[in-house]
């Protein structure tokens, strides 16, 4: 993650402020001390909101709250009595809340706009392999046509079977679903493929149909997803051994049931201690693991439940939410 010149500039500006006030008062031995509480804070507990504190995108009209962060730092010499005091000291954290609120708007805006320019490119992508499956048909049907004539009943029959395995896999992903949402298991579907990684669905009901908005489908299916599809391949090359991806989704009684199971390398303890729970906690190497705090979110605002399990080089994710759309 990028991290941003502006918030680290205002962050240092803030602990000018803290030790500015505390000296005005004799308590300036309180500021190393809250500053070192908040570092081994941040450090041990890498609150989300920290991250979007310092995300490198951000709206272009922060640095207007620096420069009043810097305009502050003045009253601390003119200021004599202690509530005027008090107003600069309070209003600096009043900017920073108000420099928080505006980068996380302008963050939710920009992920939602990602993730549709996302599901366009898959429905796009789907409809291209509509139109190359409709071009590819007529020639099928010609060669099955010169099977017959020549009497080759037995090689007719078995090119049949291919051509029905691979409508079955292409139906798949679209049987009953909405357009984002058969676009985001058809491109998972042609990922694994490529990366020669067995991917299976087996859904009792259409995905589109779990209670919540197609956005936040996406969102959840498609981080899942990703992870299980990395770690699977992750173990083809680790192990020498095949990758195997099922996901499951079941309706029973009131609740709905998605399981996603697959191939993994080892995943040390701690790592699993705090999957879905510390974002930047990742089974991936090397990188941070917001997709699992997101899926939990979801999870979360939706009245969901959510368990893993990681058994002998295999994880298995299963989320149950509620039939009926909790708001």
């Amino acid at each position: 993650m990028k991290i941003s010149t502006n918030s680290l500039l205002a962050i240092c500006l803030a602990m000018v402020h803290m030790t500015a006030f505390f000296q005005q008062f004799q308590y300036i031995w309180l500021a190393p001390l809250i500053l070192l509480a908040a570092i081994l804070y941040v450090s041990y507990q890498k609150p989300r909101w920290f991250r979007i504190y310092i995300e490198k995108r951000e709206p272009n009209g922060t640095w207007g709250l620096t420069m009043l962060s810097v305009i502050l730092l003045l009253s601390y010499r003119f200021s004599s009595p202690w509530y005027e005091l008090l107003v600069s000291f309070v209003s600096l954290w009043v900017i920073e809340y108000c420099r928080f609120a505006w980068k996380k708007s302008h963050l939710d805006w920009y992920d939602k706009l990602r993730t549709k320019h996302t599901t366009v490119e898959q429905t796009d992508q789907v409809l291209l392999d509509l139109r190359r499956e409709r071009h590819d048909y007529l020639k099928h049907i010609t060669s099955l046509q010169y099977m017959l004539e020549q009497g080759e009943y037995q090689e007719a029959t078995q090119y049949m079977g291919r051509l029905v395995g691979e409508f079955e896999r292409f139906s798949a992903s679209l049987s009953g679903e909405k357009s984002a949402i058969a676009g985001l298991l058809h491109w998972h579907s042609r990922e694994a493929e490529k990366a020669n990684i067995e991917l299976i669905y087996e859904f009792e009901v259409p995905v589109s149909t779990l209670p919540m908005p197609q956005e936040e489908i996406v969102v959840l299916l498609g981080n899942a997803l990703s992870n299980a599809l990395e770690a699977a391949e992750r173990y083809k090359e680790e192990e020498g051994e095949a990758g195997h991806v099922m996901v499951k989704l079941q309706k029973k009684s009131a609740f709905y049931i998605l399981i996603i199971r697959n191939d993994t390398t080892p995943v040390p303890d701690d790592v699993l201690d705090k999957l879905y729970r510390v974002p930047s906690t990742t089974t991936k190497t090397g990188e941070r693991g917001f997709g699992a705090t997101s899926i939990q979110s979801i999870v979360q605002k939706r009245h969901g439940h959510l368990d893993f399990t990681y058994k002998q080089k295999h994880y298995t994710l299963k989320i149950k939410w509620p039939s009926i759309q909790i708001d």
